[in-house]
């Protein structure tokens, strides 16, 4: 009986599989691991809540001190017509301009709450709105519409990037500009230099914009927005000669540069030295 008993204890041990003789002391470590890890969860989203507090907080001083500001550019304005021997304010004159729309405003907004603001503002008080940036413009995109506001899209791929890109794509130019709005790339050179502007346009194209909106993204279109269309930015009768010859398609990497031209005179050809910045020729 005795035998018996022990063969069947041994095969209810067999049935259990391989012991662990450190399982104690295992359990222990996990359960101190997930502790610090379920405190470590509850601080950051502690924190997340108070960043979110934060911003909102910002936000809305922000829209009062814009408020403020162009509320006492107003005013002093309606000074200015009653008694033309007030004192001129050079600050209130500049943000008079910009309420008469004679002077672009331009956000440097990336965030879609940021661009929002931005959007708000221009509406109450009639500006002619640019954002720069604009990482989350397309989801936005009925707001900019009805500010009738102009986006400057960019830098990408900086090796100082923010959390801010994280919901870009270069597909959102072709949407910007599906919904009427006029659009443009930019580098921020030198965080990105400039030279890199066409290969952000020929990234337009593989996400899906036809090459020659693509070009005009980085030429006609910043033209427009910068007010300088009667000078520059298209190939017209009339316009500055400055003028780029290629051996390909402009948006290509592997086109080179023949022949370039400033006010109808050539400043390089293919094969002489590359000019310095800022050295006269």
């Amino acid at each position: 009986q005795v035998r018996a008993r022990i063969d069947e204890l041994l095969t209810l041990v067999r049935r259990m599989g391989e012991i662990n003789l450190t399982a104690i002391e295992e359990y222990d470590e996990k359960s101190k691991r997930y502790e610090y890890l379920t405190t470590q969860r509850a601080d950051l989203e502690t924190a997340l809540g108070q960043l979110d507090k934060a911003i909102r907080q910002m936000n809305k001083e922000s829209r009062r001190l814009f408020r403020e500001t162009f509320d006492a550019a107003l005013a002093y304005e309606q000074k200015r017509v009653i008694d033309p021997a007030c004192p001129e304010h050079r600050g209130h004159e500049v943000l008079v301009k910009a309420l008469r729309r004679e002077l672009p405003v331009r956000a440097h907004a990336g965030r879609s709450d940021d661009i929002l603001t931005a959007c708000r503002l221009a509406r109450e008080y009639g500006l002619r709105l640019v954002i720069e940036h604009g990482y989350e413009a397309d989801q936005v995109i009925e707001q900019l519409v009805a500010a009738k506001a102009a986006v400057v899209l960019g830098p990408h791929w900086r090796n100082c990037g923010n959390s801010e890109e994280v919901h870009f794509d270069y597909a959102a130019t072709k949407r910007l500009l599906d919904a009427g709005l006029v659009v443009a790339h930019m580098t921020d050179h030198p965080i990105v230099p400039v030279g890199y502007l066409p290969m952000m346009a020929g990234l337009c194209v593989r996400a899906g914009l036809d090459a020659d909106t693509a070009l005009q993204v980085v030429t006609a279109h910043p033209a427009r927005i910068l007010g300088v269309e009667d000078r520059v930015g298209r190939v017209a009768p009339g316009l500055d000669a400055d003028l780029v010859l290629l051996d390909g398609p402009p948006l290509a990497i592997a086109s080179r540069v023949l022949e370039t031209l400033i006010g109808g005179e050539t400043v390089y050809r293919d094969g002489d030295p590359l000019p310095v910045p800022g050295q006269r020729h």
